[in-house]
């Protein structure tokens, strides 16, 4: 079967082992259809021997299997959110590398909506960094958007954010995020995060963390 349709079946289980890096412009947002293709140049992943690399794009008129997503967009030093439902059972947002991404709440009535955002706020942690260095930078910035996605989402946000994400290691082997929700209709949204970093042509899989 090809990658595509294995993508389509079961992105959660297809994530497990290939690294998916997103293409998706900024911007996008809503309900689209997305589909993967193998990265050109082909790439390794080097922790998982046999499997690959692929990009997550927009699908086009011609492709065979595409995935039915919501897309929430990224734009840099703003913050960005849209309502999820019943119209699609997954969700994705542009790759994370330093943003914090926010789950609202979930509780009883809520039957397969909730609203998710993703911020980025790099531009006040500069002001902070100038006089604090690259720690006072960070901080300043996952504080600054901690609090502004619990100001969209709510005080009770189940957050994803660079702690949790980017750290193995060190600077040098900080890790990107490929961030993607996934529910069965009416039901609860569950997010995930695959992890990954790579030089060159070769991928390192961080694994697929859950939240919540």
């Amino acid at each position: 079967m090809p990658a595509e349709n294995d993508f389509r079946n079961d992105p959660l289980g297809f994530m497990q082992n290939n690294v998916v890096y997103v293409t998706i412009p900024n911007d996008t947002t809503g309900l689209v259809d997305l589909t993967i293709e193998l990265r050109n140049p082909a790439a390794v992943v080097s922790n998982k021997p046999g499997y690959n690399v692929f990009r997550l794009r927009l699908a086009k008129n011609t492709d065979q299997a595409p995935l039915r997503a919501y897309v929430c967009p990224y734009q840099q030093d703003t913050i960005q959110g849209i309502m999820l439902g019943n119209q699609a059972q997954w969700c994705f947002t542009p790759t994370m590398d330093g943003c914090t991404f926010g789950i609202g709440s979930q509780g009883p009535g809520t039957n397969g909506t909730v609203l998710v955002s993703h911020v980025n706020t790099n531009r006040s942690g500069q002001a902070v960094g100038e006089a604090a260095g690259l720690d006072g930078h960070r901080q300043q910035q996952r504080k600054m958007q901690r609090n502004l996605v619990r100001s969209q989402v709510g005080m009770d946000a189940v957050l994803i954010e660079p702690d949790t994400y980017m750290t193995e290691g060190g600077e040098a082997n900080k890790l990107k995020s490929t961030t993607f929700g996934s529910h069965a209709a009416n039901g609860p949204w569950t997010f995930h995060t695959q992890r990954y970093r790579y030089s060159g042509n070769t991928f390192f899989h961080g694994g697929v963390l859950n939240f919540p």
